[in-house]
């Protein structure tokens, strides 16, 4: 693994993606969401939360994904 030195990880490094990309990422992840609210009802909302609900519950989807799949408790 490469190590991270701070003046490497201040730099920030951006990837030229395409508009048809982009889309299709998000298209996916939101895909993903959905399924997986189907298949935890309850436990994970289809609807992604904003900033602001997250930053209020000091936690981000991954920490409430891991959690509600049983990875990581709290």
């Amino acid at each position: 693994m490469v190590s991270v030195t701070p003046k490497l990880r201040a730099k920030r490094v951006r990837m030229k993606v395409s508009k048809k990309t982009s889309k299709q990422v998000a298209t996916a992840l939101a895909f993903m969401r959905k399924k997986l609210a189907e298949a935890y009802p309850g436990e994970i909302s289809a609807t992604p939360r904003t900033n602001k609900e997250l930053r209020d519950s000091g936690r981000g989807h991954l920490a409430d994904l891991n959690e509600s799949l049983g990875l990581r408790k709290s």
